[in-house]
Parts: C-alpha cells; sequence; structure tokens
C-alpha cells in the first residue's frame, strides 16, 4: 500500500511540474533535489567517508544524519503532487474534486501514519531499578565525562525482559556519555560522529588486553563508568581490579566506577560545541528555507527532557 502511494504521489507531482506550472515550482524542486541528495550522499559507498569528514566541521554538523533532510523532499513532493491533481481534475464536477482532495489527503496520511504517534503502543514502561537510581544520583552529583558499558549499542537488556534494546545508560545518566555507535553491520555502519570515540574503543581494547589503562582513562579525561552486566564480556571483573579507578557502586544490575576525570572529559567544552552545533543547525534550516521558498518559516522543536523514573523499551 505504501508503495503503491508514494508512486501516486510521484506521479501527480511530476504532473504538477511538467504541466501545472505556477509560482515556485523550480524551488520546490531544487527544494526537493537538496533533500534527497545529501540523504543519499550521507549513505553512498565512496561519497561517505567525505561526507564525513565534512561534517565533522561544526558549521555542517546539522546535516551530519543526512536523513533529516529528507522533509524536504517530502514536502516538495505532496505540494507538486496537489498541483498536479488540481490540473488532472480541471473542469471536473465539484464533488468529484472534493473526493479526490480527500483521497490524496488520505494516501499522504497513509505514508505519514507510522510517525503520527511514534511507538505509542508499541513500547512499554519498565521500572528502574533501585541500584540503577542510585548510579544516576552518582553522577549527578559530580557531573563530568562518562563512559558506559557494555561496550555495544544494541544488546539484550535484562530490565527489558532480555529484549534487543539500545544501551540505556545514556537515557539514564543523561550529560556527556560516550558509549559505542556500531550496528555491527560492518565499517560502512558507523554513524558517531564522536571523535572520542576511537579514544574510549582503545581504552576497551587495553582493558581486555590487561594493559594498563590509565593514560587513556586520562587522555579521555573520564570522570565515571557505568557498567551494566547485561553483556557478560569480563569487563567488570576487569575494572574492580583497577587501581587507576574506585569502585563506588557494585549493585546486583549496575557498576558505577570513579575515573581520574581531566580535561579531555569537560563538559564545559563539550557544550560549548554543542551549542555551536546547535547555531549552526539553526543558521542551515534557515538559509535553505530562504533561499527555496521565500517567506516560509518553519517551528521549532524543543527536547523534552528525559524522565529517569522509568525507561521505554519497544
Amino acid at each position: 500500500v505504501a508503495v503503491l502511494a508514494a508512486a501516486l504521489l510521484a506521479v501527480l507531482a511530476w504532473a504538477g511540474v511538467r504541466w501545472a506550472g505556477g509560482p515556485h515550482r523550480w524551488s520546490l524542486v531544487g527544494l526537493g533535489l537538496v533533500g534527497l541528495g545529501i540523504t543519499l550522499a550521507s549513505r553512498s559507498p565512496g561519497i561517505e567517508t567525505a561526507y564525513d569528514q565534512l561534517t565533522r566541521r561544526v558549521v555542517f554538523a546539522p546535516i551530519r544524519e543526512g536523513q533529516r533532510l529528507l522533509v524536504f523532499t517530502v514536502f516538495a513532493v505532496v505540494v507538486l503532487a496537489g498541483r498536479g491533481l488540481d490540473l488532472v481534475l480541471t473542469g471536473r464536477p465539484r464533488p468529484v474534486r472534493i473526493g479526490s482532495g480527500m483521497l490524496l489527503g488520505g494516501v499522504a496520511l497513509t505514508l505519514a501514519w507510522p510517525s503520527l504517534w511514534g511507538l505509542d503502543g508499541a513500547a512499554t514502561d519498565h521500572a528502574v531499578p533501585a541500584d540503577w537510581q542510585r548510579a544516576d544520583q552518582i553522577v549527578d552529583a559530580d557531573p563530568g565525562l562518562t563512559l558506559a558499558l557494555p561496550w555495544s549499542q544494541y544488546f539484550d537488556v535484562a530490565i527489558a525482559d532480555g529484549r534487543r534494546a539500545h544501551h540505556p545508560v545514556p537515557a539514564l545518566v543523561g550529560g556527556d556519555v560516550v558509549f559505542r555507535h556500531d550496528l555491527g553491520l560492518g565499517a560502512t555502519d558507523r554513524i558517531s560522529r564522536d571523535a572520542r570515540e576511537e579514544a574510549a574503543a582503545l581504552l576497551v581494547r587495553a582493558l581486555r588486553f590487561g594493559q594498563d589503562v590509565s593514560p587513556h582513562l586520562e587522555a579521555l579525561g573520564v570522570s565515571w563508568i557505568v557498567a551494566l552486566p547485561d553483556l557478560d564480556d569480563g569487563d567488570i571483573a576487569r575494572l574492580r581490579d583497577l587501581d587507576a579507578v574506585e569502585t563506588i557502586l557494585d549493585g546486583p544490575s549496575i557498576a558505577v566506577f570513579d575515573g581520574p576525570g581531566g580535561a579531555g572529559g569537560s563538559l564545559t567544552a563539550w557544550n560549548a560545541t554543542a551549542s555551536a552545533i546547535v547555531v549552526a543547525d539553526i543558521a542551515w534550516l534557515a538559509g535553505v528555507g530562504a533561499v527555496a521558498l521565500s517567506r516560509r518559516r518553519g517551528p521549532r522543536c524543543e527536547q523534552p527532557a528525559v524522565q529517569r523514573s522509568k525507561l521505554q523499551f519497544p
């Protein structure tokens, strides 16, 4: 159904470009091509590496996840499809035009329906264990760079009834957390733009090979290590034996270790970089919107606060 709906919109959009004319026709085409081109470039073999290097710069950071700009393509297609439908229905009786317009709206809703309510009804609340709440309080009391273990992005989370889920530590403690971004599908799968992840990977490697991790901890500026035993790789047992870290919490489902901290984990520097990225993000969206469609402005979205008393897993 979704494929047929998308094909119908594409045909109507072509009709809108080819025969309907009207103001902003080529602006809409350009807007759609920009969104589609950036989305494809961010994941295309041979281009992905250059794209990754480009978006490491703060000014290009807003397009580091190219699929975010696909909304421009969707917007252009829907508007042009509306023009195409208006052209097709020229001279038809009013009930036919109204009914066809409602049909087009239904097609658009069919494509958008999965995103209208997000995960509503498909995620279940799970109470955060007492030792998890304690770990959150420990990190909140003295914020700093947190290394999240196990060193895996997705694994079977115990408090989610053993279901495969995204690493929960970043959602639990918030703030400045370094964790692994890798779906395990190969080198082209990496999506992280945090350069510190490479240093963290070296730290984990040294830990597993029984090497001295003190230089890695200090260079990275690790203030806290929050580890879950869900993926038993022996990291927690090795951390307990290290002189470079102190065990602060050793609960049944989570462990917290105090690291040396340092300049590498400066939360102030991280926040400054994040603020610069947000400013560049706004500038990018405003600039593209102004060039493509004059006097059009999109709403600003606010990031909801993290609720730490519950975590949801699909």
